[in-house]
């Protein structure tokens, strides 16, 4: 996987955030973890986790159900969602520490025919 830099202060900023949120301190470190980057869970191309791992991911962290996990990683305000427009449901989420949403726009896996406008960028927590 790629290195990626980040400062110690950027990540002590970002915990304490998720501190004030309400966030516990054994939930902010399975949200780092996520943050930095999962390999087995993100998609190799895109560097996104698709909602295919969503189940995965839950297991790993000890999360009882999957709107749980999703409901820590809105909470969290740090990862972008990436939602369905027909559906209107989650389809995957990433890190914007570790991932490019141009790629992510260009992957066939996600939009057909490279149609960007399929994609509808959700932060609404």
């Amino acid at each position: 996987m790629k290195d990626y830099s980040i400062k110690a202060s950027k990540l002590k900023t970002l915990i304490r955030s998720w501190y004030e949120k309400g966030i516990s301190s054994s939930d902010a470190m399975k949200l780092m973890t996520l943050y930095l980057g999962v390999e087995e869970f993100l998609d190799p191309d895109t560097k996104v986790y698709p909602k295919k791992m969503f189940n995965k991911i839950r297991k790993a962290n000890g999360y009882s159900s999957i709107p749980k996990l999703m409901g820590l990683i809105r909470k969290s305000a740090s990862f972008k969602l990436i939602v369905s427009r027909t559906k209107e449901e989650v389809i995957a989420f990433y890190s914007p520490l570790i991932c490019d949403m141009e790629n992510v726009a260009g992957s066939d896996c996600f939009v057909a025919n490279c149609d960007s406008a399929y994609l509808n960028i959700n932060d609404v927590p």
